[in-house]
Order: C-alpha cells, then structure tokens, then sequence
C-alpha cells in the first residue's frame, strides 16, 4: 500500500487507500509540506482485497508513529441487519514525542464490502481516513485517506449511512498545521 512517509524532521504523511493521504507539515514553517501523503489505490469494486495504509512516523523520535491503516471486512450472506456500526477506520497519528519532536501521520480507512440478497437496518458503515498526530509542542501530521466501501444487494431497506471522510490534518492553532487527507469511495451497486 501507500503509506504516508517522513522526510527530515518532517511530521509524517498520512496513510492512503480510497484518497490519498495528506503531507505532514514541514519542521522550519516554511509552509513547504515534508512529510508527503500516501497516493490512492485499489478498486472502488473489490475493497475486501486491500486494506488501508498506516501513516507515516515522524522522522525525530521513535514514539512519533503514524496511525494504523484501517482493516477489512467482508459480509456474504443471505439477509443483513446492521442496527449498529461496522468500522474499518484508520487511527490517529502520534503526538510529537518531545518539544521539537515530530507528529505522526493518520492512517488510512480501510475496506467494507457487504454482499447480500436483501439488506436492512439502521446502522453505519465507516471507513474513515484518522487524524495527523498533534500537541501543543509540535506542527501535526498529515490525515489518513478515506476508505473504500461497497454495497451489493438485491434488495435493500437499509435506511442507515456511510462514511469514507478524509482524516483531518493534526493542527493546534496557531501552529503550522499538516494537510487534510481526501475522501475515499461508497458504491452502492445493485447486484454482482
């Protein structure tokens, strides 16, 4: 996968997966991101093969790490009631370790793919991208890319909600902040 990578003393990038990752902030403020945001990859039509990226560490201290990239979870059935949440969501980069250290990258949303003859229910389907790493002593990370989720059923009354968002950009004002992470993908497709 695409992880997020650090560069310098860079913040790490974040994770990708369904969207790319955002770029860490860079240590002097010269407004130059450093620590680059994975690239995008995979298939919108088979999110159970990849899961998503972790983030990229900061590149001063060994506590500075990315967020881990978000799983997978695959469903085949006949009939699917989701009342609750499924979450395949990319974790929050580190903070800074130390002052001067570097913040962590988000991680990427992973995969969901729910293959059903009739789907219903209430719930959520998440594969959210994680936050940059940040604190008050130290630039933040960039977020992790948004999943990839896809929806086959027959038949469906499903009445919930999904979610792919971008992971936003560690940032504690008024500190140079990373880069927000971009949205991944939600297919909804009526058979296989």
């Amino acid at each position: 996968g695409a992880a997020g990578r650090p560069r310098g003393r860079a913040r790490g990038g974040g994770g990708a997966y369904g969207g790319a990752g955002g770029f860490g902030q860079d240590y002097d403020g010269d407004n130059n991101p450093a620590g680059r945001g994975g690239t995008a990859y995979g298939s919108t039509s088979t999110p159970e093969y990849e899961a998503g990226s972790g983030g990229g560490g900061g590149a001063r201290y060994v506590t500075d790490n990315g967020g881990a990239g978000g799983g997978i979870i695959k469903i085949v059935a006949t009939t699917l009631t989701i009342n609750g949440t499924l979450s395949a969501n990319g974790g929050q980069g580190n903070a800074c370790g130390s002052p001067g250290g570097s913040a962590g990258g988000g991680g990427a949303g992973g995969g969901i793919k729910i293959q059903v003859t009739t789907l219903a229910g209430n719930g959520l389907l998440r594969a959210d991208g994680g936050r940059g790493g940040f604190s008050v002593t130290c630039e933040g990370g960039g977020g992790g890319g948004g999943g990839r989720i896809l929806v086959v059923a027959t038949e469906s009354t499903f009445s919930g909600s999904a979610s792919s968002a971008a992971g936003p950009a560690g940032n504690i004002p008024p500190l140079a902040e990373g880069e927000n992470g971009v949205a991944g993908s939600y297919t909804i497709a009526p058979t296989v």
